[in-house]
């Protein structure tokens, strides 16, 4: 039974260090492409976010959100059932020019899991500026290792210089949490172009504290028909393909998406949303 445990435990802890092997520095709350949108798009989503997902990327997204949404995500890393990742959000505008957005995330099992509870507050400050702040709550709990726990806060600032273009600058984790080690900020900035009613282009530029150099990353999302959309991109570090689709019928909507590994298989990502009125 000690044995069985023992080999489990290995083989866990080998599986988590490939997955953070493509990153400069092993750490916890690694950024792990949530939403199924985003990732789909390669993670290129700081200046877009205008849906709940944008509490992972940039906060002030949000204050774009016009009616109340749900939105619940599974998926498991790499398709191992040892790495189960989920999220549950919710997005409701409370003002004229303010939403607010609650998040839950879990991942991991066993010997490793990982747990965050974020609320987000985003407003409108003008037609043309947003503002957004995550306030967050995050845990770790690894086998023979005391429980670790740190606040944490995101901040977040958008700009619209015209209808279709729009600048984004975040930073994540901006105090530098402490949990078994520092988890790093992390810089983003990006800008959505949108040349047709029915296509939109993204590209942002990321960099960690500490980090020599950043990645880029760039996505796109085409309206194939009133109810599909088709969705495409790439990282550059680490490099990774993405693509997926999403369809919409009146309140409900469905996504789909998967990213690519070098080392292990790919990882598929479906969500459902409800929207309220």
């Amino acid at each position: 039974m000690n044995y069985e445990k023992t080999s489990y435990g290995v083989f866990l802890i080998s599986l988590i260090a490939v997955f953070f092997a493509a990153y400069p520095a092993m750490a916890e709350f690694e950024d792990k492409n949530l939403g199924v949108r985003s990732s789909s798009m390669g993670g290129a989503y700081t200046a877009l976010s205008d849906d709940g997902e944008g509490q992972f990327y940039n906060p002030a997204g949000i204050s774009q959100v016009s009616r109340a949404e749900f939105t619940s995500m599974h998926t498991t890393l790499f398709g191992q059932s040892e790495l189960p990742l989920d999220y549950f959000n919710f997005t409701q505008p409370l003002l004229p020019f303010s939403v607010v957005s609650f998040g839950y995330t879990r991942f991991g099992s066993g010997l490793y899991r990982e747990k965050e509870i974020d609320m987000t507050i985003a407003r409108k400050v003008t037609e043309r500026h947003h503002l957004g702040l995550t306030l967050k709550q995050m845990s770790s709990f690894i086998s023979n290792t005391p429980d670790r726990n740190a606040f944490s806060m995101d901040f977040g600032f958008l700009v619209k210089f015209e209808k279709n273009f729009t600048a984004g600058l975040s930073v994540i984790n901006l105090n530098n949490p402490k949990m078994n080690e520092m988890v790093p900020k992390t810089y983003k900035a990006g800008v959505s172009f949108a040349p047709k009613d029915n296509l939109t282009l993204c590209l942002d530029y990321s960099k960690q504290s500490g980090d020599k150099k950043g990645g880029f990353n760039i996505g796109e999302e085409f309206k194939l028909t009133r109810n599909f959309k088709m969705r495409a991109g790439y990282s550059t570090y680490p490099s990774r393909f993405s693509a997926g689709f999403g369809f919409e019928f009146k309140s409900i909507k469905l996504d789909y998406g998967f990213r690519n590994h070098d080392t292990l298989d790919s990882t598929h990502r479906v969500s459902f949303t409800y929207m309220m009125d």
